[in-house]
């Protein structure tokens, strides 16, 4: 199981789930973008899965459920650097000196903004459908930017579906769109998401990536219908140290759809030296 813990960086409160505190290889899961998301609605099962031999941290990104919301709706630049920030900020808090990353969508673009601007801290990282390249835009992104427009509990069943090449993998989508409904419907989630696609952010320029030295991991599934597996693809020609893994008869949750493929990914590359 994880623990639930509460700290304060920058004057502003982070929630976030740890388990398998004291093991000496420290992976920070990183979630991505929509409605209601929070850290264990993609991570609770992976955490626990992995903190036999890893120390687990899986926190509610700036912006997203119990963590610090923002008072207005910020652009969507600002907005990022902020969850940057404060992810490094929070590393520090913890006294965390060697950092390995696992990021989702969004929480993979985060990371390799972290990759490039703190070497020292953060070693590697698996990128798993990872935002921020520019590609065309699938319908299901659209509808994610977009949920605000006419929110329902019907819409979001029908986002998780799309989200996964065999919906029957997370079970009652009904319920668990009735429970993500309940966090998305706060004001103060809808401000951040707001915020979060507000003009833009814009995509990365990808030369910057051409010296990175750190080792990453791109994976991808094969029918992800949110961001394209060419996003990956893209990613592998222009970082030094890159492999990839594209998943068949998978979406965009590869940690939910196929869980013991990602734990097998994790597991081998994070316990490398």
């Amino acid at each position: 199981m994880y623990a639930t813990n509460d700290v304060e960086v920058d004057g502003r409160q982070i929630r976030y789930y740890r388990a398998g505190e004291g093991n000496p290889r420290t992976l920070l899961f990183l979630h991505g973008s929509g409605p209601g998301v929070t850290a264990l609605a993609n991570w609770s099962g992976a955490i626990t899965r992995l903190s036999d031999d890893f120390d687990c941290i899986a926190p509610d990104i700036l912006g997203f459920g119990d963590s610090y919301h923002p008072d207005e709706v910020l652009d969507a630049e600002t907005m990022l650097q902020l969850r940057i920030e404060s992810l490094v900020e929070l590393t520090r808090t913890l006294n965390l000196e060697s950092v390995d990353l696992v990021g989702n969508s969004m929480g993979g673009r985060i990371s390799l903004a972290l990759l490039l601007q703190h070497p020292d801290v953060f070693r590697r990282a698996t990128l798993m459908g990872t935002g921020g390249v520019a590609v065309t835009v699938p319908i299901t992104l659209s509808r994610v930017r977009n949920f605000y427009d006419d929110p329902s509990k019907a819409t979001l069943r029908e986002m998780f579906a799309n989200f996964l090449h065999n919906p029957a993998a997370l079970g009652d989508l009904t319920a668990l769109a009735d429970e993500r409904f309940e966090v998305a419907t706060r004001d103060d989630v809808r401000r951040s998401h707001l915020s979060t696609f507000n003009g833009g952010p814009a995509p990365f320029d990808l030369n910057r990536f051409r010296t990175l030295a750190a080792p990453v991991s791109l994976v991808h599934g094969r029918e992800d219908k949110v961001v394209p597996v060419q996003a990956s693809l893209s990613l592998l020609e222009v970082i030094p140290h890159a492999d990839a893994h594209i998943i068949g008869e998978c979406g965009h949750w590869l940690q939910l759809e196929k869980p013991a493929e990602f734990d097998a990914l994790i597991r081998s590359f994070h316990s490398s030296k």
